[in-house]
């Protein structure tokens, strides 16, 4: 399954793209060119409060039913 977070400031992707706050990107392995973004960059961003590890899709789901 492909984890996202979500930006709280722009940044860019790992093609150089930039990206709006409150845009999500998928995260994958540093060498995964499929993804919008890789895990280390992912993590920085996430450690530096740039962005937030978005909600699993299980998650999400049972905060719907709740």
């Amino acid at each position: 399954m492909t984890r996202s977070i979500t930006l709280h400031s722009a940044s860019l992707d790992r093609r150089g793209g930039y990206r709006d706050a409150g845009s999500t990107l998928t995260v994958g392995a540093d060498d995964d060119m499929e993804t919008d973004i890789g895990e280390t960059r992912a993590a920085e961003l996430v450690n530096a409060d740039s962005a937030a590890w978005s909600p699993e899709p299980s998650t999400r789901a049972s905060k719907a039913k709740a």
